[in-house]
């Protein structure tokens, strides 16, 4: 199985940290298990959904204003199996975040791995969700690209790309 990460840094680690305990807390009024790791000096928090056995969100921090948040396989795989090709010299980035303003950070999502990573779930293959329409839908998206730039202090312009994939 493939893996979404995300990376971000922040000026306000405290902020940040709240908002991932409210986020906890909701996952765990939900059945999903919170477990925590340690994987080389990097603290991890993993959820886990009992169902389906798998961890299905791991994150941590990688110094003081870095965070990571990755969706799929355990995070110790992640970690330890780096990629050949780095995220920026992807095809699918180029293209999706290519119209996208430079030197700013991305949200980016790849599709076919976000879709055979929600596919995966019983829930979500058994669900009213899983229709051939929306599967059309879905998979006729090779990704998505977004980007925030502060013009100035009263001002933030943001640009969202949806990327589609050539008719077949």
């Amino acid at each position: 199985m493939k893996v979404v990460k995300l990376g971000d840094r922040t000026c306000d680690r405290k902020k940040a940290t709240a908002t991932f305990a409210k986020l906890d807390t909701f996952a765990k009024q939900n059945k999903i298990e919170i477990t925590n790791s340690k994987i080389g000096k990097v603290k991890v928090t993993h959820w886990h959904i009992p169902s389906v056995g798998k961890n299905i969100i791991g994150r941590g921090w990688l110094d003081d204003n870095t965070m990571f948040i990755t969706v799929g396989q355990p995070i110790t795989q992640v970690m330890a199996n780096r990629p050949q090709k780095t995220l920026d010299k992807s095809d699918n980035f180029q293209s999706v975040t290519q119209s996208l303003p430079r030197d700013t950070g991305y949200f980016y999502v790849n599709m076919e791995e976000a879709n055979r990573l929600l596919f995966s779930y019983p829930d979500v293959a058994k669900s009213e969700f899983n229709t051939p329409e929306v599967k059309a839908i879905l998979n006729s998206i090779k990704g998505i690209g977004m980007v925030n730039v502060q013009t100035d202090s009263s001002t933030l312009t943001s640009e969202f790309l949806l990327a589609l994939k050539p008719k077949q």
